[in-house]
């Protein structure tokens, strides 16, 4: 999905998502930036994952947050949503949902972007 974003991705994870997605996507970020897509990160900032925000904020803006929900949505169109807890399910146990159904994709991206503004910038 990623791959084919054209304006937009906004990923959100958990810390544990967070250190997997910067190994798995760091490429896919990479390229996607340079497009010009605009690519947003909110996940809890640990101790763990703190690490990992200083390679992907060459692609992304990052904020922290405490949102217990794991969704990505791409151009306010697409989205996909994890439904199991990475607290309790290994990741190769994950299992997503995703739908091309715009008018819920720019419901949720909207009420991510007014979130956005009061999210703490990663440090």
């Amino acid at each position: 999905m990623i791959k084919n974003a054209e304006k937009s991705v906004v990923l959100v994870t958990s810390a544990k998502g967070l250190v997997r997605k910067a190994d798995e996507f760091s490429r896919v970020f990479r390229k996607a930036k340079e497009k010009g897509v605009k690519i947003r990160i909110a996940a809890p900032i640990t101790k763990n994952s703190k690490n990992v925000v200083a390679d992907l904020e060459k692609y992304a803006d990052i904020r922290n947050t405490n949102i217990p929900a794991r969704f990505l949505i791409i151009d306010g169109q697409e989205l996909a949503f994890m439904v199991m807890d990475d607290e309790n399910v290994h990741p190769s146990m994950m299992w997503a949902s995703g739908s091309r159904q715009s008018n819920f994709a720019g419901a949720l991206q909207s009420m991510f972007d007014n979130m956005w503004k009061d999210m703490a910038e990663a440090k």
